[in-house]
């Protein structure tokens, strides 16, 4: 069976065939009480879910390769990278169409530590190109190469690759808009990234589709990665019906060692902290003295070194993070060049203090934390963030919210854009600075304004509207308004 145009269809000969072949052999083998030898294993294992994962390289991962070698630069490095993550991840479908479960935890991370070293790659070439024209290609990449990690997700794994994609977005969609009429190969450069991410998805949910499947009358794993010595590095892709086989791949690069017990937690390790729930005792407690009139407390008033406004509007710490699904993103809080980076803090509370009109702060997977800002910035971004507190002064252009949940956003200067996308529960401060605001939102459900009144203790609380009505008018354009209620 190939993947052709978005749907499974079936080669009968050669697949079937092979199937057959194997499960008479594994009877004889029964019958006569002989083990396999592993060192004869053939390097392509004829069983369904490798064949998938074949066609899935071959029509859609090695097209975008192909855009990102015509785009060039650090954009083509990037993209052969990824090449290796999933060739090293094919092999790994090989491996787990053949052998048991593991129960061994160095076994798994063995298993794993090819993708790992090429998704590690990737990372440090986005990282090392941030001056780069291709900035968005590079963070799009970066991003959505994540649903590979999908092998660790215990539950609905297609739903991980599904946020990844989402989160690839935020950047691919600047890409649409600078190039969509000056360069079409960067648009069809999103097109192709975003089909594979989507078929990646489509194949999870077919065959792994409530966690990693592996094959309960295989072999043994670690008997398996003894006799290969490694994972095997390079294979021959199945040919889809109609057209030849793709080359092969090059050998990914050398893993990087995945961290030891007493240098960082395992992936799954850190999978487990985040389902323990108890995610807020690092939280700063506010006693009664530091609290501001009225009892309420600002986001910004327990951060460290934050001078607040001369009249904080007061907006209580965020609340418990609800039971969410979000990636484990490693920790950061850094500044580089004109941008600054808070990346995977949880129940933290931060300050940046010495951020300038030229530079840029991009916060992204945060749970249970403050981050205040002072002074005037460029831009703030804030990405796939849950029960999270941003407070600021002013800033140039635009702040942007993106996948988030229960993030609560406090503008005590001036903002003069605030847009949100894909984003619920999302409540907004403004001070009296900031009432010209132009408010943008899209895919959005429960999102509040609230605006300062003449007692600073009382807020006026207003809705986005989340329902629609539209109107065909003059038989030719479309009329949308908010629907009132009440």
């Amino acid at each position: 069976k190939v993947l052709e145009g978005g749907k499974f269809l079936e080669v009968k000969m050669m697949p079937n065939l092979l199937n057959r072949l194997e499960a008479v052999a594994e009877r004889l083998e029964r019958v006569l009480g002989v083990q396999p030898d592993i060192d004869e294993l053939p390097a392509t294992s004829a069983s369904e879910v490798v064949v998938k994962y074949d066609a899935l390289i071959h029509d859609f991962l090695n097209p975008w390769v192909d855009a990102s070698q015509s785009i060039g630069s650090e954009v083509a490095a990037q993209a052969d990278a990824a090449k290796n993550a999933f060739t090293a991840q094919r092999e790994m479908m090989v491996l787990v169409s053949k052998c048991k479960k593991p129960s061994s935890q160095h076994v798994l991370e063995q298993i794993v530590e090819a993708t790992a070293g090429a998704l590690k790659q990737v990372a440090e070439i986005k990282d090392k190109s941030r001056s780069s024209k291709y900035w968005n290609h590079l963070q799009t990449v970066a991003e959505g190469i994540q649903a590979l990690g999908w092998v660790y997700v215990e539950r609905s794994p297609a739903s991980f690759i599904a946020e990844m994609a989402q989160a690839a977005e935020l950047f691919s969609n600047k890409i649409v808009l600078e190039y969509k009429m000056t360069d079409q190969l960067q648009v069809q450069w999103v097109k192709l990234f975003k089909e594979l991410l989507k078929q990646l998805q489509a194949y999870v949910q077919a065959f792994h589709t409530q966690h990693l499947t592996w094959n309960p009358q295989g072999i043994d794993a670690q008997d398996y990665l003894a006799g290969e010595g490694r994972l095997p590095s390079t294979y021959t892709a199945s040919k889809p019906k109609g057209g030849p086989g793709a080359p092969p791949p090059p050998p990914p690069p050398p893993a990087a060692p995945l961290p030891s017990a007493s240098d960082a937690p395992s992936p799954q390790a850190l999978f487990a902290e985040i389902n323990q729930g108890n995610l807020t005792s690092g939280l700063r407690h506010v006693s009664k003295d530091q609290k501001s009139k009225g009892g309420k407390a600002p986001i910004v008033l327990n951060t460290p070194g934050y001078k607040a406004a001369s009249t904080p509007p007061p907006v209580v710490a965020p609340p418990a993070a609800a039971e969410v699904k979000t990636p484990v993103i490693p920790e950061k809080f850094v500044q580089d060049g004109n941008k600054w980076f808070v990346e995977g803090q949880i129940g933290k509370q931060l300050s940046i203090d010495t951020a300038t009109r030229q530079q840029s702060v991009y916060i992204r997977g945060c749970k249970d934390t403050v981050v205040s800002i002072s002074g005037k910035v460029n831009q703030i971004t804030v990405d796939l963030c849950v029960s999270t507190g941003i407070a600021f002064d002013d800033v140039v252009s635009a702040v942007e919210l993106v996948n988030c949940k229960k993030v609560k956003v406090q503008c005590n200067g001036k903002m003069p854009t605030f847009a949100v996308d894909k984003s619920d529960e999302t409540m907004v401060y403004l001070s009296k600075s900031s009432l010209d605001v132009e408010i943008l939102t899209s895919k959005v459900a429960d999102m509040n304004v609230l605006l300062p009144t003449a007692d600073r203790d009382d807020w006026l609380e207003l809705a986005v509207p989340q329902q629609f009505k539209t109107t065909i008018a003059d038989g030719k354009r479309l009329v949308t308004e908010a629907v009132k209620h009440g």
